[in-house]
């Protein structure tokens, strides 16, 4: 039982070292002409660990579909600190 604890202890804070940085996720939509209820923003945060963290933070993504007469965009953005 003792060897479990220590082997969680160390998993929970292997996630705690440096390099390790807090990310949030943050989507935009909207529509064109107008729907109820938007435009709207979500976001959610979560913990990155490991060697890719440069090219994850600070990216932004933008796209836009036209729908018959409807245009939405939706933009997804990416910060790490």
């Amino acid at each position: 039982m003792y060897k479990c604890n220590l082997v969680l202890l160390l998993l929970i804070s292997s996630c705690k070292k440096e390099g390790c940085q807090t990310c949030t996720q943050t989507l935009s939509e909207d529509y064109y002409p107008a729907r109820p209820g938007y435009p709207k923003t979500t976001s959610s945060s979560y913990h990155s660990c490991g060697p890719n963290n440069e090219w994850i933070g600070n990216q932004f993504n933008i796209q836009r579909f036209v729908f018959n007469d409807t245009l939405y965009t939706k933009a997804l953005s990416v910060d790490c600190e």
